[in-house]
């Protein structure tokens, strides 16, 4: 439909000049995408979808200061959830991120879950545990509110920037192999 509200366009990408609360949600399966969307704008968040990393990382740095959390899904087209919690904490230190998965906490790397204003939740979603999670990550968030995180910079986010990220790269590298291998002996 029409925005109701005043939008001009970075790359093509909207931004929204009023203050709102966005959840980004990063999400390629559809039907999932549409239960996690009804779910955020039942809990009053308006949603910011991509269906890949790149297209969060755009819409991100467009909703400068706008986004209350990311909820990111591990398995996306063009690089690993985990990376994309990464490049976001790159961009937005205090950003409260929740990393959704089929596949339990354990499949989530160790440095990636240990830090801060970052949760888990399994699908397919309960909405009480989705809401309960939200305001955890949300109350967990440093001084700075979450609706207001500024991004460190305009240029590009590093995964280095992050020792807890930069550490989780060379072990996901190892459990990505393993995972490999696993689905090719069981398949």
């Amino acid at each position: 439909g029409v925005p109701l509200w005043p939008v001009c366009c970075l790359r093509g990408v909207p931004v929204v000049t009023t203050e709102t609360r966005y959840a980004l949600l990063v999400e390629d399966e559809l039907l999932v995408a549409m239960v996690a969307m009804d779910a955020l704008d039942e809990l009053g968040f308006r949603v910011l979808e991509a269906s890949s990393a790149a297209l969060a990382l755009e819409l991100a740095q467009a909703h400068q200061g706008a986004i209350a959390f990311a909820m990111v899904d591990l398995g996306l087209p063009d690089r690993p959830g985990e990376d994309l919690v990464c490049e976001l904490r790159g961009l937005y230190p205090t950003l409260p991120i929740i990393i959704a998965s089929g596949k339990g906490a354990g499949a989530v790397d160790g440095g990636v879950r240990s830090l801060a204003n970052v949760a888990f939740v399994t699908k397919p979603y309960d909405f009480e545990n989705l809401r309960v999670t939200i305001e955890r990550v949300s109350s967990g968030a440093s001084a700075t509110s979450a609706g207001s995180a500024r991004p460190r910079s305009n240029r590009p986010p590093s995964t280095s920037s992050s020792g807890s990220c930069a550490r989780a790269g060379s072990t996901r590298s190892r459990c990505r192999s393993t995972r490999v291998s696993a689905r090719l002996s069981s398949g």
